[in-house]
């Protein structure tokens, strides 16, 4: 009888060990589904504005082409190509917080050098980031040192920040970037002299879909500092922010391991196979 009892209450236990995973399970379920019921909603009003704009603009060059001067198509070609631009980035960033959200991005480290990284992401910056010529870049090119880093998503991290950057400036307004080594650690700074974040709300800047209260017109969904800090800690890092308030610019720093915890169980994993 005894054994029994034991037996019976094993059974129990594991029964309620899988319901509670189940629970977990099925409320992890149910925020995703809103969060995807709330991207398609607020997705579908984001697109409008881009959408018509290429709509309008495409159908001006079919009917007015010829009668244009040169100057007046260029800016209709420069409308549509900022457009597309900003839908591009839209639905990359929407695939990535669903990717996030279901725990699907796992860093793939490599070796690289600190020189050639520097290198690689001043690139990717100026092949992806709108106006990239508004951005000043620094960097020591003759480091030695070696880091393990997911180049795509630490690229990811760089242009979501950039792009930030240049979209709360104004036009005239530069953006200073740096890279640098500190210790263990690999630094990235993005500082701007943009519209600033209030003292206030800039604990809640990473949050999804927030948005800080002095964005005024400027188009976005909340997504790409979420993006940021969801990479960062995929990668042992750490993001954080930096601004005196309205008007006072912001500057942001992300800081990552040189050898994180996960890329030695990973080269631990693959020396053994």
């Amino acid at each position: 009888a005894s054994e029994r009892t034991k037996a019976l209450e094993a059974s129990l236990l594991r029964e309620q060990q899988l319901a509670g995973k189940l629970s977990i399970a099925l409320e992890q379920e149910t925020q995703i589904g809103a969060l995807q019921s709330r991207i398609i909603t607020v997705v579908s009003h984001e697109f409008r504005t881009p959408l018509s704009v290429i709509h309008s603009s495409a159908e001006l060059l079919q009917y007015y082409y010829d009668k244009l001067p040169q100057a007046r198509r260029d800016a209709v070609h420069l409308r549509i190509r900022d457009s597309i631009f900003y839908l591009h980035n839209l639905l990359k960033d929407i695939t990535l917080v669903d990717r996030a959200q279901r725990k699907q991005i796992q860093p793939s480290y490599s070796k690289v050098a600190f020189s050639a990284l520097c290198q690689q992401l001043s690139e990717t910056l100026f092949r992806e980031v709108n106006q990239p010529e508004r951005i000043t870049l620094q960097f020591v090119q003759n480091i030695e040192t070696t880091m393990q880093t997911d180049v795509t998503l630490l690229s990811q991290i760089f242009t979501n920040l950039v792009s930030n950057a240049l979209k709360y400036s104004a036009e005239d307004e530069p953006v200073q970037v740096q890279f640098w080594l500190d210790g263990p650690q690999f630094v990235l700074e993005v500082a701007d002299q943009g519209i600033g974040i209030p003292v206030y709300e800039q604990e809640k800047v990473f949050e999804l879909f927030y948005r800080a209260s002095n964005v005024d017109e400027r188009r976005g969904l909340g997504l790409g500092l979420f993006i940021v800090q969801a990479i960062c800690q995929m990668m042992e890092g750490t993001v954080q922010v930096n601004s005196d308030g309205r008007g006072q610019g912001a500057t942001f720093i992300v800081r990552l391991p040189l050898m994180p915890n996960a890329s030695i169980v990973n080269n631990f994993q693959s020396d053994l196979i």
